[in-house]
């Protein structure tokens, strides 16, 4: 009777300890939903800051960002590139919280073919397998993307898109952008000019 009960104990616990693991991801979600602004930084070799901003217009949708700019970029530059999420308001950052759970969030970024030389082609939405260059890992060696690096090719105009998936148990070295949730889809004008 007393192995009986230990069990019953033991699965018990487990229950508990997975509730608490669920209650935990399910409140670092709702805080992602806190977001007001997400801010692109882009550095170039001289420390020079680019930045533009998506606004979040009040809803609580992944595609709730309005554009309030467009990405200026100088011809055939490297520039290294900082996702800033921040509540204005309440100015704070939330990047600790997605930092904090890399193991389930990916950043994809898409473009429009001709505006980079690295990464070339067209991004890794269409394609998990097509480059991309990462500069932040989760701790499986698997990309996350708040840091990312680029080099600008020629003077040319087109779109930039940064979408944030949730990945949570699902989250893989051959995971997509059609897995999970998807925290946020932005798309930015872009233009590369002299």
């Amino acid at each position: 009777m007393k192995k009986k009960q230990s069990l019953v104990f033991a699965v018990f616990l487990l229950f508990l300890i997975s509730c608490k693991d669920n209650d935990t991801s399910e409140v670092e979600n709702n805080e992602l939903k806190n977001i007001t602004d997400v801010v692109l930084v882009f550095k170039d070799s001289n420390g020079e800051r680019i930045e533009t901003v998506a606004i979040n217009s009040g809803g609580e949708g992944p595609d709730d960002f309005v554009v309030a700019d467009t990405v200026f970029l100088k011809p055939n530059e490297y520039y290294r590139m900082i996702v800033e999420l921040v509540n204005i308001a309440e100015q704070r950052s939330f990047i600790e919280v997605v930092v904090d759970a890399a193991i389930e969030h990916m950043f994809f970024y898409s473009w429009t073919e001709g505006i980079f030389n690295s990464p070339s082609g067209n991004g890794n939405i269409d394609s998990r397998n097509d480059p991309l260059n990462y500069e932040d890992f989760d701790y499986l060696d698997r990309p996350l993307g708040l840091t990312t690096s680029w080099t600008t090719a020629a003077v040319g105009v087109g779109e930039f898109r940064v979408v944030l998936k949730h990945q949570r148990d699902l989250k893989t070295t051959t995971s997509t952008v059609a897995d999970g949730i998807t925290d946020m889809d932005i798309t930015f004008p872009i233009k590369i000019v002299e």
